[in-house]
This record gives C-alpha cells, sequence and structure tokens, in this order.
C-alpha cells in the first residue's frame, strides 16, 4: 500500500496485512484513512506506524462510514440494519435500529449534507433506498486532500 502525506510529495510503502473484506473509508484531515474490515467487524485506521483498531462492533457488519464533528464517526451496518454512532475514543452505540429493515434495509453508506451537516444521506442495498434522517450532532464536509 502506498499513503502520500497530506501535503503531497512522495509516497511512503506501507507494509499492511490483508484486511478481511475491506470496506466502506474515510480520509481523515491528517492524511490517515479509516476502513472498515467488514468480516472481523471492525473499523481500522492505516498509519504511517501501521493498522491500529479504532472500534469493534461485536457481530454488526460494518459499510459506509462518515466523520463527525467531534472526530467521531458513524457507521452503515449492512446486517443488522443500524447506525451507529462512534466517539473518539473508538465507543460504539447504536444510533438508529431497523429491526425489520423498512427504512434503512441493508444500509451502506452514509453522508453528511444541508444546513449545519445535521441530516444524515443513507444509501440502502436493500430496496434500493436512500433515506435522509436529522441528528442532534454536527458531521464534517468530506475531505478532499490538496496535491
Amino acid at each position: 500500500m502506498l499513503r502520500v502525506p497530506p501535503s503531497g510529495g512522495d509516497a511512503e510503502v506501507l507494509e499492511v496485512r490483508p484486511l478481511h473484506f475491506a470496506n466502506g473509508l474515510a480520509l481523515l484531515e491528517d492524511g490517515d484513512l479509516v476502513v472498515h474490515e467488514s468480516f472481523s467487524h471492525r473499523m481500522v485506521a492505516i498509519r504511517a506506524s501501521g493498522v491500529e483498531e479504532v472500534a469493534h462492533f461485536g457481530t454488526a457488519i460494518p459499510d459506509g462510514v462518515a466523520i463527525t464533528a467531534d472526530g467521531g464517526f458513524v457507521v452503515g451496518m449492512y446486517y443488522p440494519y443500524e447506525l451507529h454512532r462512534v466517539s473518539p475514543d473508538g465507543a460504539s452505540e447504536v444510533l438508529l435500529h431497523d429491526m425489520f429493515g423498512t427504512v434503512f434495509p441493508m444500509p451502506t453508506n452514509v453522508c453528511f449534507f444541508g444546513e449545519g451537516l445535521t441530516t444524515l444521506a443513507v444509501a440502502s442495498l436493500g430496496g434500493h433506498a436512500l433515506a435522509a434522517v436529522e441528528v442532534d450532532f454536527q458531521g464534517t464536509a468530506l475531505h478532499y486532500p490538496t496535491l
């Protein structure tokens, strides 16, 4: 794997073991990458120093991820049909649970949008649904690195 520094320049080679179904990723402002290992039920950060676990989700299968303004995350869980909020210290709590998959059937990607970035767009694979939900916290805009 190659890592390009946030300010640009030469890429560094990172020795990263194979990830167990890499899925859903977000680029942090410091240039580190967070990615889900869906079949290991966890989120990891890929840093210059190596791979570090950020959060573990029990038996839930993480898919999409959005970054919150406080440095945490919102994660769409492919199964069970849930959205989780992950605090900056890695504690995970269920934000929304859709037992029968009527609103979020197999949620995948999540993204903040709208005034104040307090609305979540949630794409779902089951039923090919797209839903929006208001939350009581703020997300961040997508981060685009400069080259």
